[in-house]
């Protein structure tokens, strides 16, 4: 049934259903994780997994060519990104259940951070193939926030400046689109330091604007989306991602960079920003309706 939802959604491409099919099948394990279904106990069932989305990434990269359009090309490294960003979470949360301190938690985090990388570095190119969409452009912003704990200034200016101009120009769901992604982006500059070079960035309004306008954007949001609407999922997973791997993969990172150095004080700087990050975090998580889903997902076996 996942396949067949696949297929339907993409026009029949077999690659791309593909690589929906494994990501669909994903999000089912994610959603699971904390639900009646004790994932922790079934690693060899998350790693074969893992391995589909593997698969799957391998057979939509073997179908770029070079005579392929820039947005073709753009489109498939935006797939493969998030292919790579749904496995570096399956295994970060494979990781999160292991006992602390085993060995192969460790290597668990080794492929995490693997994975990541390569979903950042995708998600570039998509980029610079595709002339830059505000999309790829916030998958970029956020997932190399995730991995470094840098935002990129110039390229969430690029963010917002294209989905405002969504915004305000495309259609009703171009629109929804748009203010899911102003979520994100507004949610993320609570973490650029307001100093001269902040002052001096475009659309950049101060930490308590961005922090009021993302739950502005929320709400708005929630109002014009039904709750069948694949948006709302989609919106709300991205927020949730923040809660349940971002903000506890950079603390975890923030932590030990700081016992490494033995600074206090950076230590507490990092722990002030995602304490605030994850306050604004849970606030968009009771402004967003839970979806009541855009696919029936069957039980997994």
């Amino acid at each position: 049934e996942i396949l067949v939802e696949a297929m339907r959604s993409t026009g029949g491409n077999q690659a791309q259903a593909a690589g929906e099919a494994a990501i669909l099948r994903a999000e089912v394990l994610m959603a699971q994780w904390d639900g009646p279904h004790d994932l922790s106990e079934q690693p060899l069932r998350i790693l074969r997994e893992i391995e589909q989305l593997k698969v799957a990434r391998d057979r939509l990269k073997g179908t770029l060519a070079p005579h392929h359009s820039a947005t073709r090309r753009g489109k498939v490294y935006g797939r493969v990104a998030s292919l790579e960003k749904r496995r570096a979470q399956l295994y970060f949360g494979l990781a999160t259940h292991a006992p602390a301190g085993a060995e192969a938690g460790r290597g668990l985090m080794e492929v995490h951070d693997q994975a990541l990388e390569a979903a950042v570095d995708y998600y570039r190119q998509g980029l610079d193939a595709n002339g830059g969409t505000y999309w790829h452009a916030s998958q970029y912003v956020a997932t190399h926030w995730a991995l470094t704990g840098v935002l990129d200034p110039d390229t969430w200016v690029h963010a917002m400046a294209g989905a405002i101009r969504m915004l305000n120009h495309g259609t009703e769901q171009e629109r929804r689109w748009a203010h899911g992604s102003l979520i994100e982006m507004n949610l993320l500059a609570i973490l650029i330091p307001p100093d001269a070079a902040a002052a001096r960035l475009p659309f950049f309004r101060g930490v308590e604007f961005h922090d009021a306008k993302a739950r502005e954007h929320a709400t708005r949001f929630a109002g014009m989306t039904d709750r069948h609407a694949f948006e709302l999922l989609s919106t709300r997973r991205t927020i949730q991602r923040y809660r349940d791997w971002y903000v506890p993969y950079r603390r975890a990172q923030a932590e030990e960079a700081s016992s490494r150095r033995r600074d206090l004080l950076h230590a507490t700087g990092a722990r002030g920003e995602l304490n605030a990050l994850e306050q604004t975090v849970d606030a968009l998580l009771e402004l967003l309706p839970v979806s009541t889903g855009h696919i029936e997902y069957p039980e997994l076996k």
